[in-house]
């Protein structure tokens, strides 16, 4: 068995084949992070019915879930094209002219959605 020191820190040894434990506590926090998320958007989509919201906060609520979702794929739109996969796929010749019109597709339909909400109330 080969025991491994952190330069950085000698009193923390691992051994050799074992995961980093800095790798550890990224899958953990990653893993939280996404928990996290699934609860917080099953609880938002349940919230209506579980709170019992009148028609008035439901269509806010509605109106609301997609300015939320509006934004988002607004911001994945900007964002996606400076991510390294993005520019990955553009160095082996892949075309990801079909990724940014589907981001578009799906900003226009959550737009529409957002004023005919608007329009409702």
């Amino acid at each position: 068995m080969t025991i491994l020191y952190d330069e950085k820190s000698p009193r923390h040894p691992f051994v050799k084949g074992d995961k980093e434990p800095k790798m550890v506590w990224q899958n953990y926090l990653v893993f939280a992070i996404v928990s996290f998320v699934i609860v917080a958007i099953v609880f938002v989509v349940t919230m209506p019915s579980t709170l019992d919201f009148t028609n008035d906060q439901r269509n806010l609520h509605g109106m609301m879930l997609h300015m939320v979702l509006f934004l988002t794929s607004f911001v994945v739109i900007i964002v996606y094209p400076h991510t390294k996969e993005y520019k990955k796929r553009r160095e082996n010749g892949i075309s990801t002219k079909k990724e940014l019109v589907s981001f578009a597709l799906i900003l226009g339909k959550f737009g529409l959605d957002l004023v005919f909400d608007i329009k409702k109330i």
